[in-house]
Parts: C-alpha cells; sequence; structure tokens
C-alpha cells in the first residue's frame, strides 16, 4: 500500500502557551482561574488534547503580556513562524525605510514562498518587488504592474474580502485602471461598513482612500474622484496620524484649482505645505510639490 501523503505540520498551540507560562512563571491554577476554566481543562489543553478557542487564546496571551504575532514566532510551525517574521520586518520597514532591508525581506518572501506554497509570501514578494521599482524608476507604473500580476489576478478571482484583501489592494491600488479603482473602492466601502474590525475597519478605510486620492490625482481627469477619496479619508477621525490628514486636504486643494472651484484657496494650501515642512516630513512635503509642478500650478506665488 502507497503511503499517505504527508500530513503538513503539527500546530503545537497548547503546548506552546505551557511554556510561555512556565517561562513567565505563572501557576497553572492561577492560568486556570485567569480564563475561567478548571485546572483539568487547562490541563488538556496545554497537552493539546482539547482545542483552545480564539477567545481564551487572546486573552490568556494578553495576561501572559505576549503579542499574537510572538507567540506565532514561537510556535513550532515553520509556516507561521515565517509569515510572524515577515509581518515583523514589514512593520520595522515601515518605521525606518531602508532599500537594502526592502530587497532583503523580498528574497526572504521569495524563499519562504517556494517553501510553503503560501500566497501571503508571494504577495509580499510582488507587492515590495513593485514599490522597489516604483522607488527607482520615477514611477514607472507599467514595470511595476507586469511585476504585480499575480496579486491582481488573486484579488479579481476572490467574491469575499476581508482585512487582507482591503489591505492588499490598498498597498496595490495603481496595478488597476482608474475605473476598475473606482468601482473596487466604493465595493470595499461597503464590505468593510458590513464587517466587525472596530477600529482596524478606520485604519484600513483611511489608508485605503488616502492612497486612491493620490493616484486619482496623478491621473490628472479624475479631479472629481480625487476629492471625494480624499474626504472618505478624512472621515476617519480619530485614527489617522495628524500629517495624513494634512496630505489630504493638500490633495483636495490642488484637486480644486484644476477644477476652476471656488472652494480653492492658495493661503490654506501654503499653510498645509508648512504644516508638513514643520514636522519635517520631508517625503510628503516633497510629494505634494511635485503634484503642484505636474498639474502647472503658479509655485512662484506660493509663499514657502
Amino acid at each position: 500500500m502507497e503511503q499517505k501523503i504527508k500530513q503538513k505540520e503539527e500546530i503545537f498551540i497548547g503546548k506552546t502557551l505551557k511554556k510561555i507560562r512556565e517561562k513567565k512563571g505563572v501557576p497553572a491554577n492561577t492560568f486556570a482561574t485567569v480564563l475561567s476554566i478548571s485546572p483539568s481543562t487547562l490541563s488538556k489543553i496545554e497537552n493539546d488534547e482539547r482545542t483552545l478557542s480564539a477567545e481564551l487564546l487572546i486573552k490568556g496571551l494578553s495576561y501572559l503580556n505576549v503579542s499574537f504575532e510572538e507567540f506565532n514566532i514561537l510556535l513550532e510551525n515553520s509556516h507561521f513562524k515565517a509569515r510572524a517574521e515577515t509581518k515583523n520586518s514589514l512593520k520595522s520597514l515601515s518605521e525606518y525605510f531602508h532599500v537594502q532591508h526592502l530587497k532583503s525581506i523580498i528574497s526572504k518572501a521569495k524563499e519562504d514562498y517556494a517553501i510553503h506554497k503560501e500566497p501571503y509570501f508571494l504577495h509580499i514578494h510582488c507587492m515590495l518587488s513593485g514599490a522597489l521599482i516604483l522607488d527607482t524608476t520615477k514611477l514607472d507604473y507599467e514595470k511595476a504592474r507586469e511585476e504585480l500580476k499575480p496579486i491582481k489576478e488573486y484579488l479579481l478571482g476572490v467574491e469575499t474580502w476581508f482585512e487582507y484583501e482591503i489591505g492588499l489592494f490598498s498597498n496595490c491600488y495603481y496595478i488597476f485602471s482608474m475605473e476598475e479603482v473606482i468601482q473596487m473602492a466604493n465595493d470595499a466601502l461597503v464590505k468593510l461598513k458590513h464587517s466587525s474590525l472596530g477600529i482596524r475597519q478606520n485604519e484600513l478605510t483611511h489608508n485605503l482612500f488616502l492612497n486612491l486620492a493620490r493616484y486619482a490625482l496623478a491621473n490628472k481627469n479624475y479631479y472629481n474622484e480625487a476629492i471625494h477619496f480624499a474626504e472618505q479619508a478624512r472621515k476617519c477621525r480619530g485614527v489617522q496620524p495628524f500629517y495624513t490628514s494634512l496630505v489630504a486636504r493638500s490633495i483636495q486643494q490642488i484637486a480644486y484649482y484644476k477644477l476652476g472651484d471656488p472652494l480653492y484657496n492658495q493661503r490654506q494650501l501654503e499653510k498645509l505645505l508648512k504644516g508638513l515642512e514643520l514636522l519635517d516630513l520631508d517625503l510628503l512635503y516633497d510629494d505634494i510639490i511635485d503634484f503642484l509642478k505636474n498639474h502647472d500650478m503658479p509655485l512662484e506665488d506660493f509663499k514657502l
């Protein structure tokens, strides 16, 4: 008889939780009380004889002061560990951008995809490769779109979007035409309203629509859409950093100018740019200046 196909790696959630508990010096009886379960039930969970609900896992990790990402790394499962390490690398990249670090994440994602065949690693590889192309080629969208084809095929084939798909779209919006973006953005907004992501929902919505506002403004013929997307981003109050609100309002002012709208106020745009400058946000400031130049706005009239 042929051997059975090798099963996926076992995931020892209970045993990993027990190791953390013991390392933290928390007695089993105390931990059982925290989770509102009996010591015998905890014993079965920690020996992986009984499954642990997501609610209890989150409650337990919170008590032990361990993040979910840290827990994934500690799990004796190479797939989860690789994914958690990638997330931590992305977080460090967002805090301090360096091209060499970006290239190392791209390389590791490619290796992880070859090992685990998990779409997540393919997406990270494609998404960051596209970002690298845009960063090093002065916004060569066509070249980046070619690199990101697997992501486009994935998003177009998914019927129900969740947090992962919305985040993916938010980072790779430029692989779609503006017509596709407008339709997909409206669909994403509806799906977000019916989700239960809480504060994460506001954060996702804000990031998505701020990126789309920039994309619409860059397309030059979609000024009304740029205004609309920027307004959607600004509605997510309480989650966006102050400076991203400055960017959204700047985009709106540039669009007003191009449309000949009476809402355009040059002095207000100058103040918004001054705000970005005072905050030492050179990249965002330079981006807005580039928008002014690309839209033939009279820079010599600005008091900057």
